[in-house]
Parts: C-alpha cells; structure tokens; sequence
C-alpha cells in the first residue's frame, strides 16, 4: 500500500494520491469496498435508534427492511449504471461480469425504495400471519431511511476519493489547487495529470448539511412525510448545482448541456417539493396551532 507524492505540475508543493487498496495475502481488499461496508453499517446503527426514538419502529422492523433496502438499493446502483452507459455494455457484454466497477447513485436510491417498499410490504404480511400487532408504516420507515440515506452517501463519496473518480472540471488557478477544495488525479484517460474540483467532497459535505438538518426536523415534527420529501427535492438541488462542475466527456447527453443526471435531479426536485407541499397543506391546522402556541399573550 502506497501513498503517491510527487510534485505538482504548478510548482505548489508535493501532492498525494491514495492507493485504491491493499493486499492480505492473495486477496485485494479495496478501500472503495470498506468505505461502502463502513456506510452500510453506519446507516443501519442510524436507523434503528431513530425509528425507536422518534418514529416508533421496532428494531427488528428496521432490521428486516433493511436487509432489502441495501440489497435492491445495490442492485439498482448496478444496473442503472450498466443501462446508463448501455453502449458500451452492448458492444462488450462481457464488461458485466469481469469489470464490476460501476454504481449509480439514483439507481441506489430508486433500487433502495423499491427494496424498502418491499420489506415493509413482507414484514406487514408476516405480522399478520402471525397474528402480531404493530404494522410497520411506511411513510415512518421513509422518513427514518431519508437522514440515512445521505448520511451514508456523505460517507461513500469519500470511496470515489480513493478510486480518484467523481471529480470535476480541471483547476488550472494554482491558489485554488488545495485539498479538499481540489484534488490531484494522477491517472486520467482523457487528460493529463492534473488538479480538478472534488465533487466527491462537495458533495459530502452538503450531504452532512443535509443530514443535520433533517436530524433537527425528526426530532421536532411528529407527523411522517416530510423528512424524505425535504430530502428528496435537496438531494436533487445539489445533484443540479454539482453538475455545473461536472467533466462533460462521458456522460450522456440528452439535448445541448442537459444530461441525464440534469433529468434526474430536475425529477427529484419535482418530486421532493410536490410531495412537501402535500404535506404542509395536509398539516395546515398542526402548523397553526404551533404559531399560536409561540405568540407572545396579550397583556
């Protein structure tokens, strides 16, 4: 395992790469693997003491949706980006099974709620059969999976550091050439060797935002809903504001500068703010009385 230094093509002082991984004895372990394990696991943790906490999900609840979240949540990741890029799928079938490199996140996202839906649909039927009382309800585990959800992307981005990919346009102004505002790419197919914006921190970071932000709302609203409708329109709002940033070489174009990831995140948006605007209209009366509540009384 080695750290690449060397010195920067601008002249400012030494830069490093990470490794992609590291070997234990025959088996390569890759640092993009771990970081993925280490979100999968984190979100579980997460999940389970919010939906005990402010959601009233059982543990096993959380646990058994789980399993089918993360699993059609990589499946979805997968083959949306082999459909993403179906080109060149076609002309190399075999690239699907010998190079497994390749997720999308909106496929995760899409995969994972249809995972989601599923596992609260099967935990609902079980529980019947059974005869056991607390039905899992769905718009609760949404709203715990939303704070989830991009807490662990904040922490799987940092996998695309490691794999020196998610970067961006390349930075050519050397007092912006630092880390984490840019990082050095030392394998490039279609540049040279060169500093680019991190949109894998960019995007980590406003993740956190985010994650902090629908934290102080779950614990304060009590009806469901809103939480995954924030999450779903801000998501999208950062996805649209990235792709400014974004190399335009390989990513599929739709018509003049608008991609399929402008499509998607204009879609989240769409979706997000329509479903938050249900939810407040819906919530009118609680939102009143909560005003009411704060006004200062009349001497």
């Amino acid at each position: 395992m080695n750290w690449i230094i060397k010195e920067s093509v601008s002249g400012n002082p030494a830069v490093w790469t990470p490794p992609a991984g590291f070997s234990v004895g025959s088996v390569e372990i890759t640092f993009y693997g771990i970081i993925i394990a280490l979100a999968i696991v984190a979100s579980v943790i997460i999940a389970d003491r919010l939906g005990k906490k402010y959601r009233n999900v059982s543990s096993d609840d959380v646990f058994f949706v789980a399993w089918f979240t993360v699993g059609f949540g990589v499946l979805g990741a997968r083959l949306f980006y082999i459909f993403t890029f179906i080109d060149i799928y076609i002309a190399s079938p075999q690239l699907i099974f010998t190079q497994f490199a390749g997720l999308s996140i909106y496929g995760g996202i899409v995969g994972g709620f249809a995972g989601l839906c599923l596992g609260v649909f099967l935990g609902n039927k079980i529980k019947q059969r059974k005869g056991q009382n607390g039905k899992i309800d769905l718009v609760a585990v949404l709203d715990i999976a939303a704070p989830v959800v991009v807490m662990s992307q904040a922490i799987g981005r940092w996998g695309n550091f490691f794999n020196q990919e998610l970067y961006g346009r390349e930075i050519t102004n050397a007092n912006a050439q630092w880390f984490p505002w840019a990082v050095y790419i030392n394998w490039n197919a279609n540049h040279a060797e060169a500093w680019h914006h991190a949109l894998f921190f960019y995007e980590s970071f406003l993740n956190i935002i985010v994650f902090a932000v629908l934290i102080f709302l779950i614990k304060r609203v009590k009806a469901p809903g809103l939480i995954v409708s924030l999450y779903v329109a801000a998501y999208g709002i950062i996805r649209i504001i990235l792709e400014g940033f974004r190399e335009p070489e390989g990513t599929p174009v739709l018509f003049g500068a608008f991609n399929v990831w402008h499509m998607f995140s204009l879609l989240f948006i769409v979706v997000g703010l329509t479903f938050t605007s249900i939810w407040l209209y819906r919530n009118k009366d609680i939102l009143k009385k909560r005003r009411r509540k704060k006004e200062p009384k009349k001497v």
